[in-house]
């Protein structure tokens, strides 16, 4: 006891909450919220996602991308109106087709696109994003895979403070 009068001193933990943009969100909400929103849920997953980690990346999706995918998205869904009204008819049947092919295609891409940033600035490579898991349950596994880095975050975190104890 030096000085009475002087400020306590403390260690200060410093942690670097831009590398995780994100705040968790159960992979369960995100089934069940594109369940119940036909799907209209995985692009504004994407998109709200994309806003948050383009916020501290470098390399950030293009927003002109994100908006053309959104166009054949929404075109996708209204597509259906003509196909039923018009019934039979051949040549609408197959622009909704090629309409509903391209925005499922580019909406992969964005998948993608959002996967390699991911790994690359915010995991620092430290985690792996499997190819084939990524392609079959896209925004569900990203999900999971951000809820997992959360958690092995705060678990860092608080061993550290443990420790320091």
């Amino acid at each position: 006891m030096d000085n009475i009068y002087s400020t306590p001193k403390s260690q200060v933990i410093e942690t670097d909450k831009s590398t995780v943009p994100f705040e968790r969100f159960s992979t369960w909400y995100v089934v069940g919220l594109s369940i119940i929103t036909l799907s209209l849920y995985v692009p504004y997953w994407l998109y709200t996602r994309t806003k948050q980690l383009n916020g501290v990346v470098e390399n950030t999706i293009s927003e002109a991308f994100v908006n053309s995918v959104l166009g054949f998205y929404i075109l996708s869904f209204a597509m259906v109106i003509p196909v039923s009204m018009y019934e039979g008819n051949t040549e609408i049947e197959l622009l909704s087709s090629i309409v509903d092919l391209v925005a499922n295609i580019l909406i992969l891409v964005w998948v993608y696109k959002f996967r390699n940033r991911l790994v690359d600035e915010i995991f620092k490579n430290r985690y792996s994003l499997g190819n084939i898991i990524t392609f079959f349950f896209q925004i569900y596994y990203l999900q999971y895979k951000i809820n997992e880095y959360i958690d092995e975050s705060e678990d860092h975190l608080t061993s550290t403070v443990e420790g320091q104890s």
